[in-house]
């Protein structure tokens, strides 16, 4: 783990995950800059619980089952002991330079509450032509300002005040194999 400078915001990456295994590791491999991380498991039943629980003081790991999106992004930022979080997918990877550009924004003082996170959505290696498309979502979020509707949307966007910034560096998304 790489440290924030002194003073500086800390982070914690926020992570759910159901039947991870294929993914997970390399996912928290990447986020290494993150002072913690809380994963939110929906009961795996292919190992993915039990390496969570494997990997130390670090993970804050939970069980919770999964009944909307907008919840369960609600409860498991709560675990946060941080006010700063990561949203990440177990299918995601941060990509080179998020880590620095996130440790330099936090360490100058952040001018917004939420920040845009590039995303390198990956499509499934079984198509005809390897292609990839960028989206962005706000993904960096200081808890102090931010809540979710009510909503079934998988990556339902947060609320908050003021106008959200925008990251260069961003997330690695592999987009599932039956898509």
């Amino acid at each position: 783990m790489t440290s924030l400078a002194p003073g500086a915001a800390r982070l914690t990456a926020t992570i759910m995950t159901k039947n991870s295994m294929a993914t997970l590791p390399d996912c928290i491999a990447s986020l290494d800059f993150c002072d913690e991380i809380v994963v939110m498991d929906d009961f795996s039943e292919d190992g993915t619980w039990e390496f969570v629980k494997s990997l130390g003081d670090r993970v804050i790991a939970v069980q919770r089952k999964l009944d909307c999106f907008s919840s369960h992004r609600q409860a498991r930022t709560s675990y946060a002991k941080t006010d700063w979080v990561l949203l990440v997918d177990a299918d995601e990877q941060a990509l080179p330079g998020l880590g620095e550009e996130i440790k330099a924004l936090l360490s100058s003082g952040p001018s917004s509450m939420a920040y845009h996170v590039p995303q390198k959505n990956i499509l499934p290696a079984h198509w005809p032509k390897q292609i990839h498309f960028w989206t962005s979502q706000k993904r960096l979020l200081n808890l102090k300002d931010v809540r979710w509707e009510d909503s079934e949307w998988i990556h339902v966007p947060a609320v908050h005040s003021g106008k959200a910034g925008r990251l260069k560096n961003g997330l690695k998304h592999y987009s599932y194999d039956s898509m």
